[in-house]
């Protein structure tokens, strides 16, 4: 089994939740910023994922903010999939210490105050996958769940309306312990385990997504059904409708003000207006 090498940076208070942040040298700036912010509205745990030492380090050099770092071993680094990879990594061995992790992308920053203890375990125990009608991406689900052995199973036909909907960035990603370990032994045992993690397509969230769905009773809730979306509705949303239909805590729109529930605006690297 593939493994990780933990370097702890900082010591951190301990907590019931943390956040994990995949993240590589061109993304720096980004990264700095999102720590920025993130310590500003929020004193919980934050871990970065490296793909090596020698970034860990320059990244350090460049804050003095407290955080904690992951480091791949080096036979991980040429994946297809890396950020999946290190998403996964990240969660697997760091899980012991925690009951839930949010898992973001760099590219991000937080907008409001959050205790990560409280929004997710909320967003968790809703037991609800906030999804969008997207033929595109209801083929990335459909193909992932294949690539599963789960592409026959009825709930999950049910609940992606026939794998035409989709619930990537619809909320904050947010993973339980013991879900998550489950759904890691079943993913690892698969024959084609590591086709699945150097599929650039098989999301991190995606995967777990359809876990939750066809084995620990979740729901999907289709939050605008009367319109269909290219891919997931708030990855590039600018519309403040938008925005209030999924009322959910991170937005690609940077009227934050449109929605009070809004912690974290995402895709930074993507257009807003």
């Amino acid at each position: 089994m593939l493994n990780l090498y933990i370097t702890h940076v900082i010591e951190l208070n301990m907590s019931k939740t943390a956040t994990i942040i995949p993240i590589y040298q061109p993304h720096f700036g980004y990264g700095i910023n999102l720590l920025d912010s993130f310590r500003y509205h929020s004193s919980d745990d934050i871990f970065f994922v490296f793909s090596n030492s020698e970034e860990a380090k320059v990244f350090s050099t460049l804050t003095d903010k407290k955080y904690d770092s992951i480091i791949l071993d080096q036979e991980l680094v040429n994946s297809g999939s890396i950020i999946t990879v290190k998403k996964l990594f990240g969660l697997r061995d760091v899980f012991e210490r925690y009951d839930y992790i949010g898992v973001l992308d760099s590219e991000i920053k937080f907008v409001r105050n959050i205790d990560t203890d409280i929004v997710y375990k909320e967003i968790f125990d809703s037991k609800i996958l906030k999804v969008n009608n997207s033929l595109k991406g209801g083929d990335v689900i459909k193909n992932t769940a294949e690539k599963m052995n789960l592409i026959n199973n009825e709930i999950l036909i049910q609940e992606t309306n026939n794998f035409s909907q989709y619930w990537w960035f619809n909320e904050i990603h947010v993973y339980e312990k013991n879900t998550f370990f489950r759904f890691y032994e079943y993913l690892s045992k698969l024959d084609n385990y590591h086709e699945i993690i150097n599929d650039w397509w098989c999301f991190d969230f995606i995967l777990y997504g359809i876990w939750l769905i066809t084995n620990e009773g979740f729901k999907t809730k289709n939050m605008m059904p009367e319109t269909t979306f290219e891919w997931g509705a708030l990855e590039h949303n600018n519309s403040n409708e938008v925005s209030n239909k999924f009322n959910s805590h991170l937005d690609h729109n940077i009227k934050i003000e449109t929605n009070n529930n809004t912690k974290i605006t995402i895709q930074l690297n993507y257009p807003h207006f």
